[in-house]
């Protein structure tokens, strides 16, 4: 088939998708792709909406010579998406294990004068899979003394809600992307060296959304960390059968996710 073709079916299908993690893509195509990939380009950004769409659409407008894709443009300008803009955000990022560890007795303090009750850490891959919403919602019900962790695409569920501080410290802390679970494991180890325990006994849960792919390495690394406790879903690794299944839950307690109050409540009581 036509690359095209391809192409153009894949603009259709993102926007459709309504994705913002789609928007790399899309703006890839509305600057280098043929008219007719451009003009669905358009179509698909307009149909995502947004400021960052909007930003990329006018910018693309100003300098775009074809008159079929200009028209595409302005109707994707025009879309229902861009009616109710909200301001724009700023989402603070960058907190890998140098970064926090560089305020490791800050937080130490916080949590010794009961400032900072628990930690978690909630991220993981995204999808389109129902049941997903438990990450916004989850993210949302934590307390305000607890600092909530995350990295991977799971984040993009939450990390533009403002969850404030404590004493300073930013209750939200991005750590990056599904590369960068080192750094959440660095910290979790000097944390547990800082309390003189184990990183299983810390004030500190994982609650985690699961796909395929990289995140089954890093499920394994883990594991093999001897990390218990975590919690998966919206569903469980394809790849367990019940027998192994049965061995992580005795060994590791793993356990599927439920409802946001009902984990709440398990894990702080």
């Amino acid at each position: 088939m036509d690359k095209k073709y391809l192409q153009r079916n894949a603009a259709i299908g993102l926007g459709n998708f309504k994705d913002e993690r789609a928007m790399t893509g899309l703006e890839r195509m509305l600057a280098r792709g043929d008219d007719e990939v451009r003009g669905y380009a358009a179509w698909a950004l307009g149909n995502i909406g947004g400021g960052a769409a909007a930003k990329t659409l006018q910018a693309r407008l100003d300098g775009e010579e074809n008159e079929q894709v200009k028209a595409e443009i302005e109707a994707a300008l025009a879309a229902e998406g861009f009616k109710d803009n909200g301001p724009d955000k700023e989402i603070t990022v960058g907190f890998g294990h140098k970064t926090v560890l560089s305020v490791a007795k800050e937080v130490i303090e916080a949590v010794k004068s009961g400032l900072i009750k628990h930690f978690f850490l909630i991220g993981g891959c995204d999808g389109a899979k129902s049941g997903r919403n438990y990450y916004t919602e989850f993210a949302e019900a934590v307390p305000n003394n607890c600092v909530i962790l995350t990295l991977a695409c799971g984040k993009y569920r939450f990390n533009k809600l403002d969850f404030g501080e404590i004493g300073g410290i930013p209750r939200l802390l991005d750590m990056g992307q599904c590369n960068d679970a080192y750094s959440a494991v660095v910290v979790a180890q000097a944390l547990a060296e800082a309390f003189d325990t184990d990183v299983n006994s810390l004030p500190l849960s994982l609650i985690l959304s699961w796909y395929e792919q990289k995140a089954v390495v890093i499920l394994l690394s883990l594991l093999h960390l001897g990390i218990r406790n975590m919690r998966l879903g919206p569903s469980l690794p394809a790849f367990l059968t019940p027998a192994l299944l049965q061995v992580l839950v005795e060994k590791f307690n793993i356990m599927p996710i439920n409802t946001p109050e009902e984990d709440l409540k398990a894990i702080l009581g």
